[in-house]
């Protein structure tokens, strides 16, 4: 039997062991990513570098991921989370501005704007969300790809009824980067996590 060289790379990257069901929650971190994260540790541990790491694997990732999303590296700004990328653009809106946004879309995607309580929002099935774009509406916030029940929203649909109206765009693109095509640059704001498919390493947060 032929082995892929794609099967064979992710079997020098990848080692489980347990069934690895993917889902919304996090990607398996390749070993590089382990090896980087523990060069890190090594490094805070001797006293040679307290702290995050360096500006260059910073500007490294921005680099790596405005190749990825066909953007120049200077559009790229990199953050704790996506929420408070959105809380950002939440912020500048102004009062009474109308935030549309799919039903049971994923907290970080609109609870910033829910939030401040002055702005309206409008929530649609995810199916109609290029038909709910009206002129009255200031931002479409939606996820590419739905963390609930894997859904891929019609992104050139909506992106179409955004610019007919008027209205900006906001694209989570978190459950999509690393395996949808992702071009950046066709909304007006495009944010995502790092810990799925960009196999970057992340926080895990649990309930006592």
């Amino acid at each position: 039997m032929t082995i892929s060289p794609l099967s064979q790379a992710a079997a020098a990257e990848f080692a489980p062991e347990v069934t690895y069901l993917n889902t919304s929650s996090w990607g398996l971190l390749p070993r590089r990513t382990i090896a980087a994260v523990k060069a890190l540790a090594d490094e805070n541990a001797a006293g040679r570098r307290i702290g995050a790491g360096s500006f260059d694997a910073v500007e490294a990732a921005r680099v790596g991921f405005a190749r990825l999303a066909g953007v120049r590296p200077d559009r790229v700004a990199t953050g704790s989370s996506v929420t408070v990328h959105v809380g950002l653009i939440a912020a500048s809106l102004p009062a009474g501005a109308e935030v549309l946004a799919p039903e049971g879309e994923f907290t970080s995607v609109v609870s910033p704007f829910a939030l401040r309580g002055d702005l309206r929002m409008r929530y649609v099935p995810l199916a109609g969300l290029a038909e709910a774009v009206r002129p009255t509406t200031a931002l479409v916030a939606f996820s590419s790809v739905q963390s609930a029940d894997g859904r891929v929203a019609d992104l050139a649909a909506v992106r179409a009824a955004a610019a007919a109206h008027g209205a900006r765009t906001l694209l989570d693109a978190t459950q999509s980067a690393g395996w949808f095509p992702l071009d950046a640059g066709a909304y007006d704001y495009t944010v995502t996590g790092g810990f799925k498919f960009l196999l970057c390493p992340g926080v895990r947060r649990s309930s006592p």
